[in-house]
């Protein structure tokens, strides 16, 4: 799949312009990437190395915040070193995606990676998006709408701490939710699915975020 309109995995770049937010970003991306090491088995670079830049890049924030003469400076180049550690791990998700057997699963391997999703020119929603809320702890959450031709639904929430124990949120009528009272820098994976008259849907792909 080397045509101009196969999936690409992308960096929205304007949603992450604060540095707190392209902090987590990148977090996450390292955390979606080391969760899914049979499809990742080598990043490039490694995630010791990324981790460890991203480490730097929030010492150096803390120091800019100060205002230390030559401290944003400092941060910057930080900054500019995480970028190009999350652009080329851009470049390895691509790759394999690339070498899929098949759109779909090129699709799965990008949703995967914690990157975002264009597909055939346009940005693509996925069953689940898990966002950071304004508040400290908290995140919002969004399913793709179930097809109105299957009449009314209901959406249930799930989270967990490992991916091993689920716990249930809520369930809602509506394609969002929001959680509040998460411990900031925690790890959280979550999913949902439908119930309509038709019965249950499949759990979509678990999302994993760390909580701001």
């Amino acid at each position: 799949m080397k045509s101009n309109k196969r999936p690409l995995a992308i960096l929205r770049m304007q949603t992450i312009r604060a540095i707190g937010k392209f902090i987590l970003k990148a977090k996450t991306i390292v955390l979606n990437i080391g969760n899914h090491t049979t499809i990742f088995v080598t990043p490039d670079p490694t995630l010791a190395i990324v981790t460890t830049d991203i480490g730097a890049l929030e010492t150096a924030e803390a120091v800019a915040e100060t205002r230390v003469t030559g401290s944003a400076a400092a941060r910057n180049a930080k900054y500019d070193i995480v970028l190009n550690d999350l652009r080329d791990l851009l470049g390895y998700v691509q790759k394999i995606a690339d070498d899929a057997g098949d759109e779909n699963a090129a699709i799965a391997i990008i949703q995967a990676s914690g990157f975002d999703l264009k597909n055939h020119g346009v940005r693509v929603k996925p069953d689940l998006e898990v966002k950071q809320g304004p508040a400290s702890g908290e995140v919002r959450m969004i399913a793709k709408a179930a097809p109105k031709a299957e009449g009314r639904a209901m959406y249930e929430w799930q989270k967990s701490a490992d991916e091993i124990v689920w716990l249930p949120i809520f369930t809602t009528l509506g394609t969002r939710g929001i959680v509040n009272g998460l411990t900031p820098d925690s790890k959280w994976y979550f999913r949902v699915r439908v119930l309509n008259k038709f019965g249950t849907k499949g759990w979509s792909s678990v999302v994993s975020i760390i909580v701001q």
